[in-house]
């Protein structure tokens, strides 16, 4: 009975000493220290908002790894250079501009990166370096920064439109563009115009807003701009297919062209000055502030002589109710030497004479 007993308790003391030992280790403190080092996240797979931003040694760096004669550093370098962020877009373009094919075309790709992401100044630096590389010396690199600018000219345009309006000046988008929309190009339409005058606040670093519109296709000065002539000169280098038109600070709302009378009207703007001066379709201006009007120029120039918020008087020809004929059998008569009578024309321009009154507002493209 001894012996069982004894047994049995040196049993029982085994499976307590079993048990202590599986028992698991109690976890340490949170401020208690560990020889466990922590692991350090690759900058091109965090995406945790708190992880620093790369160095300039790191950049150049990775910058110098994408010559490297290993595939692998050359795909890695492109990975951590795709999410180093605006410092080092100007770096990836100068390697680009001065290294072999295969960095000009990673240069690309990882500025492309750069392109969608929600950060400002990463899209300002990715656009400024693909507008390096759309020169670059190899025509391939050239082409596929060409590429990638045109693919992302809808966010081009959207930041340029916001910087343009913040900095006072005015949009014009083309209407028809829904109709035939180019491929790549904004759904909601391209800038067709912009005006720029007294409350630009943009300065001449403000053009270069304007000079993302790859769709401009012409820039209205207002007086009072202050812009110089220098860089007026360069904007219009940069977009050799855009037009500059001089304007005064007023704004008549009107389409023209040149007519043997006169200034035809060919499209009176809806709310305009002129709209609500009972100007008309097919009207010809004659005079205008008391200066003889003989075609589109002269109306223009006329406009600019006169301030937003000043009534003016304007003579025109208006043959609505006599039908389009009247006008061309007038002016068929005027050019026939052989049946020319002055007084039947002028008796026949009376009767088509038309005074109106315009106020003429401040300067507005409409949208």
């Amino acid at each position: 009975m001894k012996l069982r007993s004894s047994l049995t308790g040196l049993s029982i003391a085994l499976l307590l000493a079993m048990s202590v030992l599986g028992q698991e280790e109690p976890p340490k403190k949170l401020d208690e220290p560990t020889d466990a080092k922590p692991a350090i996240p690759d900058r091109a797979d965090s995406g945790d908002a708190a992880t620093p931003a790369a160095t300039t040694e790191e950049i150049t760096a990775w910058v110098a790894q994408l010559s490297s004669r290993n595939f692998q550093d050359r795909e890695a370098a492109t990975k951590k250079l795709s999410s180093a962020g605006p410092a080092a877009a100007a770096a990836v373009a100068k390697a680009a501009a001065e290294g072999p094919v295969e960095v000009g075309l990673r240069a690309v790709a990882i500025l492309d990166a750069h392109y969608k992401s929600e950060d400002g100044s990463t899209i300002d630096g990715a656009e400024a370096g693909l507008l390096q590389l759309k020169t670059a010396k190899h025509a391939g690199v050239a082409r596929r920064a060409a590429e990638t600018l045109t693919r992302h000219y809808p966010i081009r345009q959207d930041r340029a439109v916001v910087q343009i309006r913040e900095f006072g000046g005015q949009i014009q988008f083309d209407r028809f563009f829904g109709r035939n929309r180019a491929p790549g190009l904004p759904e909601h339409g391209a800038v067709h115009a912009v005006a720029i005058g007294p409350d630009w606040t943009g300065g001449e670093k403000g053009l270069e807003q304007v000079s993302r519109l790859d769709s401009l296709s012409t820039v209205y000065l207002l007086n009072g701009h202050e812009l110089s002539e220098k860089s007026i000169a360069e904007l219009q280098k940069q977009l050799p297919q855009m037009t500059i038109q001089r304007r005064g600070a007023a704004f008549l709302g009107v389409g023209t062209q040149n007519d043997a009378l006169g200034c035809l009207i060919g499209e009176v703007k809806v709310n305009s000055a002129a709209a609500r001066g009972d100007l008309r379709g097919f009207d010809i201006v004659i005079a205008f502030g008391g200066k003889p009007i003989l075609g589109a120029n002269d109306l223009i120039e006329a406009i600019t002589l006169h301030q937003p918020g000043e009534t003016v008087k304007l003579v025109v020809l208006r043959d609505y109710d006599r039908g389009f004929l009247m006008r061309q059998a007038l002016v068929e008569m005027i050019h026939d030497e052989d049946e020319f009578h002055p007084l039947a024309a002028l008796a026949m321009m009376a009767n088509m004479r038309v005074e109106l009154e315009i106020t003429l507002e401040k300067w507005n493209l409409g949208n």
